[in-house]
């Protein structure tokens, strides 16, 4: 078993869903926003953790606060983190 962790961003305003006004889907539409790392909404990026959990104790999730999806391994505060984990893999 190989030791898998999982580090995403939390804690941006992040589109969940497209809210459409009736029929009129060539309207703009409305944008209902969530928690999350501002580009992928957060029921997507945690959607993996209960198959990986499943597969036993070798998975862990890792949520760094205030970091959008890009910036996850140039940010210095993420990028800390980051590297911590793979030390504690080790």
């Amino acid at each position: 078993m190989v030791p898998v962790t999982y580090v995403v961003g939390v804690g941006l305003a992040t589109p969940k869903r497209m809210v459409y006004l009736g029929d009129d889907f060539e309207a703009t539409p409305g944008v209902d926003v969530g928690d999350s790392d501002g580009l992928v909404n957060l029921a997507s990026l945690v959607a993996v953790e209960p198959e990986w959990r499943r597969r036993g104790p070798y998975f862990r999730m890792v949520k760094v606060a205030n970091v959008n999806h890009t910036a996850i391994l140039v940010d210095d505060r993420a990028l800390g983190i980051v590297l911590r984990e793979i030390r504690r893999a080790n």
